[in-house]
């Protein structure tokens, strides 16, 4: 019998928990990572020979069937911007493929992935890529951070290191959120599951600490608001109780940077930067990315103009602007956001409509896992990243659209 569960949950944990382990090996055996790749290329080979034989399984809403047709478009306008009317070379321009060659390939390989997205509703549990995501990423995370956390909370350069400080950061809230929402079970002893739930709280803080990515843990705190904010049944009720919290918030944030001082200085001082002194990393003042961007936006607000940012200043030249919206505002104007923030709020409506169903099956439900991804996905793109032939991005909106609402 053709194992495809066991194939697609390999092809998952590929896909969604392979950042860290991927950089390290990058950073010290790269033929690791030749496996790790190989493996993501026989099982999309796999599961593709299993719809050969099951041509049946692949089923799609109609709200997939137009993401689909978004990304065609999307897929267009990066095209003629590189191939047609390039502003830059593509080796000056932030993430960006070699060539256009290279960027119709993965474009392609994304479309097919896309396709099989009908599969992953075999699977029923996805406790499985939680556990991954937190065994996969965090030790690392913290084994890479305690090496070489003196080099990120320094001056020193760190040009050469293979990840970011942001990365690594975003990686350690990530496993926080997924222990926090989900609670995965480790053992049935449940003072066990109580000991691994600290520890992993505990890992994040210190990489939050060594670290002090302010965008990484204020995504972290807004993920669990926005989360519990859509699932709940009383949302007028639970927005007031937000606002009180984030005012109480706000009057002790001096204490709170006090008490932070204590556990990491270079995290307090950055704390104090952003509350008191208003820092945001450069991006939003004039001559930053957001500047220019929004600047570039209001030329050709429509349709947009070109999918990096096309300005005089060399640091910012050929760059993306760090901001999603931003990013498709300028690549394809107003009339290509309308659709993504349409879709966005399907998924929310679907998941507000079906959160009780989930809840009942007793398992670690697919939507949620998934929606979660979704919000913590958008929001890091807000201060860093790009949607350009990033996997993560495309699949989550993919797998999302196509949900099955009578799946059990």
């Amino acid at each position: 019998m053709f194992p495809i569960e066991r194939i697609l949950k390999i092809q998952l944990i590929l896909i969604f928990c392979f950042t860290i382990p991927n950089a390290v090996m990058d950073e010290f055996i790269p033929a690791l990572h030749l496996v790790s790749t190989a493996g993501l290329y026989i099982t999309f080979f796999l599961s593709w020979l299993y719809v050969l034989c099951h041509p049946k399984v692949l089923k799609y809403k109609n709200s997939f069937l137009w993401f689909l047709v978004y990304f065609i478009i999307y897929s267009a306008f990066i095209y003629v911007d590189i191939a047609i009317e390039p502003e830059y070379p593509l080796a000056e321009m932030l993430g960006c493929p070699k060539s256009v060659t290279e960027f119709f390939r993965n474009s392609m390989i994304l479309f097919m992935y896309m396709l099989l997205v009908p599969l992953y509703s075999k699977i029923h549990d996805y406790s499985f890529l939680v556990k991954s995501y937190i065994l996969l990423n965090l030790p690392l995370t913290i084994w890479f951070v305690m090496h070489y956390g003196n080099l990120y909370s320094s001056d020193a350069s760190i040009d050469d290191m293979t990840l970011s400080s942001l990365v690594l950061a975003s990686s350690a809230s990530n496993a926080m959120l997924f222990s926090v929402l989900f609670r995965p079970k480790w053992s049935n002893k449940n003072s066990f599951n109580k000991f691994c739930f600290i520890l992993i709280l505990l890992g994040g803080l210190y990489v939050w600490g060594v670290l002090a990515k302010r965008g990484a843990i204020l995504w972290f705190f807004v993920t669990l608001m926005s989360y519990k904010l859509i699932i709940s049944k009383k949302p007028s009720k639970t927005i007031i109780v937000l606002l009180i919290l984030l005012f109480i918030v706000y009057l002790c944030m001096p204490l709170i940077i006090q008490l932070v001082s204590n556990f990491s200085p270079f995290l307090a001082e950055r704390m104090a930067a952003t509350f008191i002194e208003g820092d945001t990393s450069g991006r939003m003042n004039e001559g930053g990315g957001y500047f220019y961007g929004i600047r570039q936006f209001l030329d050709s607000p429509w349709y947009g103009s070109y999918f990096r940012l096309i300005t005089g200043d060399r640091m910012w030249q050929g760059m993306y602007p760090h901001n999603l919206i931003i990013e498709l505002l300028i690549t394809m104007g107003i009339l290509g956001i309308i659709p993504l923030i349409l879709f966005i709020l399907y998924i929310v409506r679907y998941i507000r409509k079906e959160f009780l169903n989930f809840i009942d099956r007793n398992q670690t439900a697919m939507e949620l896992v998934f929606f979660v991804m979704l919000i913590n996905t958008i929001l890091l793109m807000m201060s860093s990243g790009t949607p350009l032939l990033n996997m993560n991005y495309w699949l989550i909106f993919a797998i999302l659209l196509n949900i099955n609402p009578k799946r059990k």
